[in-house]
């Protein structure tokens, strides 16, 4: 749905990506009459699958996409409609770019974007003038929510995460910005969302969250003032027996700032703690963020501290960062991992001796590429769904598929075949000391059986220790009841037969 349109109860307006041999096609946006069913083509993408934007009379005013995943084009038509006309900013760098709403003129449109690859800011974009001005930047990290009021269409918050949840308000005076400013002082600790409100405004629902709570959504009425609780999304959680999680920052082995995550055993004094070591997927894209995470928390209650590593490359510190890890997949991101390491065992939070890595997707080649970078850091590796053998992903999986995938992974890895083998845990198996437990879905297409296979071949060769777990009706993550049970038995059997708990 890209637009209820509020005023007309009858229609709204719709976002399709059409099923096509095209396998990444042009948006189409139709109105769609929620009562007869039928729908009203209104307007075509003129890009591949762009996203766009509705001024406050429901007019597709603006759209946005990239070719490539990295360099973005925005699109403007006038009110009445039209033809689309490409936006020329001139000498004005800019990636990432995010639609959000029109101000009340409906001249201008608020933008998130980064410029000169820095980490992304709220921007006015005049339509007319073509003038783009900054609003509102956070030096480090880009915005992880712009708040837009679903009824009035205006833009009221930003919200920043570089270690704990941090609001910025645009609209100070607005309703919208008043009533978060107040939740957040009742739901202290909390990271708060409005979830809906009546069109009126009088009622909104409230989700709060955090390390320790899964979350809870509540009633506020504006009239009353009063906050009523609903539910809770997950019941049976007691918060009070949850481990918090805090931010940490350090400074990479080439000086650049790194910020992550420590998740503390309840109850534990952070000194030689046990510690697993959770990098995230993507790396392109995703980020760790602060809030309750189920498998930290598992291994927090056997006694074990968790980090997560925004290392280089990870998304939502602006694309300057996050192309210092294009083509350092091996090495440059991995040494980022191992220096957060380095930095707790420093500071005596974790007993050298008693470390493991686990990870999925880009968090499994993680674990065993940093497993056999720093081979005496790490008592265990733990790849889940990961990729092990970088000339592989040129060849299967979905993103190779496609056009823009394939113009992707030369960007990012690079097309030199020796350095992709030479960073590529399939082929360097030998350096590795850590025991393996390799978990894998049958039914994979982001990292195929055959990136399971082909790890698996290489420590038969070496006649490395290694454990294997193979899905058969599972894709890229874990869905069924019993298979998630599974995999969480296997994993704390692993752990617990290689680390001291």
């Amino acid at each position: 749905m890209l637009d209820p349109l509020v005023e007309n109860k009858r229609k709204m307006l719709v976002l399709t990506i059409p099923w096509t041999a095209a396998n990444e096609p042009h948006t189409i946006v139709y109105e769609v009459d929620v009562y007869r069913g039928s729908r009203k083509r209104i307007t075509r993408s003129p890009s591949r699958m762009a996203s766009f934007l509705t001024d406050h009379e429901g007019n597709v005013r603006v759209s946005a996409s990239t070719d490539d995943y990295i360099n973005p084009k925005i699109y403007i038509r006038p009110k009445s409609g039209g033809e689309w006309e490409e936006l020329n900013l001139k000498d004005v760098s800019y990636s990432d770019v995010g639609l959000h709403a029109f101000d009340s003129t409906d001249e201008s449109a608020y933008v998130t974007a980064s410029v000169n690859g820095e980490a992304k800011g709220l921007y006015k974009l005049n339509l007319k003038t073509k003038q783009f001005d900054l609003i509102h930047k956070e030096k480090s990290v880009s915005p992880k929510q712009v708040w837009v009021d679903e009824v009035s269409k205006e833009l009221f918050a930003v919200e920043h995460e570089l270690g704990y949840p941090t609001y910025s308000f645009v609209g100070n005076n607005s309703k919208k910005s008043q009533q978060l400013k107040a939740l957040l002082k009742v739901l202290e600790g909390q990271q708060v969302q409005l979830v809906s409100s009546t069109v009126n405004g009088d009622k909104s629902v409230i989700f709060a969250s955090s390390d320790t709570n899964p979350g809870s959504y509540y009633l506020f009425d504006a009239k009353t003032n009063n906050l009523g609780f609903l539910f809770s999304s997950r019941s049976w959680i007691k918060p009070s027996q949850m481990a918090i999680t805090k931010p940490i920052n350090f400074t990479a082995r080439d000086g650049l700032a790194i910020y992550g995550y420590l998740t503390i055993p309840n109850n534990a004094e952070e000194k030689n703690l046990p510690l697993v070591v959770m990098p995230h997927g993507g790396p392109h894209g995703p980020r760790d963020w602060w809030g309750y995470d189920s498998t930290a928390q598992l291994l927090a209650s056997r006694g074990i501290a968790v980090l997560k590593v925004n290392f280089r490359g990870s998304g939502g510190f602006g694309r300057n960062f996050e192309r210092a890890g294009h083509r350092k997949w091996g090495r440059e991101i991995q040494y980022d991992i191992i220096d957060g390491v380095k930095y707790l065992i420093l500071n005596g939070t974790v007993d050298k001796s008693n470390i493991c890595i686990m990870g999925a997707s880009f968090g499994g080649y993680s674990a065993l590429q940093s497993a056999i970078l720093e081979p005496d850091m790490f008592q265990c590796a733990i790849g889940v769904v990961g990729v092990y053998d970088l000339p592989l992903m040129f060849d299967e999986g979905d993103v190779s598929e496609r056009d823009s995938g394939q113009r992707f992974l030369e960007v990012v890895l690079g097309e030199d075949e020796e350095e992709l083998k030479r960073f590529s845990p399939s082929y360097n198996v030998e350096k590795l000391k850590a025991p393996v437990l390799i978990v894998h879905g049958g039914e994979d297409k982001r990292a195929p059986i055959e990136q399971a296979e082909s790890l698996i071949s290489a420590l038969k060769k070496e006649n490395h220790p290694y454990i294997y777990e193979l899905l058969d009706d599972e894709g890229h993550g874990f869905y069924k009841e019993e298979h998630r049970t599974l995999y969480y038995k296997k994993v704390l059997a692993f752990l617990n037969d290689h680390l001291k708990l």
